[in-house]
């Protein structure tokens, strides 16, 4: 291989430079891709998976029969009901 002259080495420098730079930058911004892929999904899992809100409750009332319909995982247990006339005063615990 023949000698390499002070111009031809230096941008021989100049361009392995540049390419660490490049190859650099690229790692990290895929890093940073990735735990931000991470973040979000965990958020969203989250987030979704116990919500912030009270579910909707659905109430019927057909004469004497009063139908309450909510939402639950399937491993909950609806554990107490309490129903009152809005006349009446609430029951004290």
């Amino acid at each position: 291989m023949p000698a390499l002259g002070a111009g031809e080495l230096r941008r021989y420098a100049v361009r392995r430079c540049e390419h660490t730079v490049v190859v650099t930058a690229l790692s990290v911004s895929a890093v940073v891709v990735v735990l931000l892929t991470v973040g979000f999904w965990a958020f969203f899992v989250h987030t979704f998976s116990d919500p912030g809100s009270p579910a909707l409750v659905g109430i019927r009332i057909d004469g004497d029969a009063v139908t309450v319909k909510s939402g639950q995982c399937p491993q909950d247990r609806v554990r107490r009901v309490e129903v009152w006339d809005s006349d009446c005063p609430r029951p004290s615990m």
